[in-house]
């Protein structure tokens, strides 16, 4: 499923669990399993977290006054530096800006997995660094052009640049000329030893 259509479908049943329930315990377990959805449909993913937290840890900081019928907890919605408040008090309410169930929906599935598809290498490495993508190689797009003549620590490719590298911390874009020559001089020193 491309991630488009899997927001689209998230922002719908998001609003549907919005517009039926009307607390927080009985919304918390659906809207878990509706955002876990995420994970099953794009396992590089890094994780989504949706917890139940207590009301006044997120008072003065995302909300200063409050109804008489505010709720005594709280869903945080975070992945990597986003994180989204939604309680009720005499409806549901978004980060003290959204009270309305579609827009409320429509605001959740802004979560930068939901938004921020890579197109190329540099992409990539940008949603990874960010902590929107995990480092899981064996889900890195391939996006376009003739594969490289060397794969060995190849990670991803377009039609100008390779990722290479073996883990996160060694990860690099190279030209694909660049990586030609690499690839040839190390290959050559082997020759050497053998």
């Amino acid at each position: 499923m491309r991630v488009i259509d899997l927001r689209k479908s998230i922002e719908k049943r998001l609003a549907q669990i919005l517009e039926t329930q009307n607390s927080i315990r009985a919304a918390h377990p659906l809207i878990a399993d509706l955002l876990s959805q995420i994970i099953d449909e794009v396992p590089i993913s890094s994780e989504i977290s949706v917890r139940v937290i207590d009301i006044n840890e997120i008072r003065y900081s995302v909300f200063y006054q409050c109804g008489p019928n505010i709720s005594e907890t709280a869903i945080a919605v975070s992945q990597a530096n986003w994180t989204f408040y939604l309680w009720r008090d005499e409806g549901w309410v978004l980060d003290d800006d959204y009270y309305e169930p579609e827009e409320i929906a429509k605001v959740i599935c802004t979560l930068p997995i939901l938004c921020a598809e890579p197109k190329n290498v540099k992409q990539l490495v940008e949603a990874i660094e960010s902590g929107v993508w995990a480092f899981k190689p064996e889900y890195f797009p391939k996006f376009g052009g003739v594969p490289p003549e060397d794969l060995e620590e190849v990670l991803s490719w377009d039609s100008e640049k390779v990722l290479v590298g073996t883990k996160h911390s060694n990860m690099e874009i190279l030209s694909r000329e660049s990586w030609q020559e690499l690839s040839s001089r190390e290959n050559g020193w082997f020759k050497k030893t053998e």
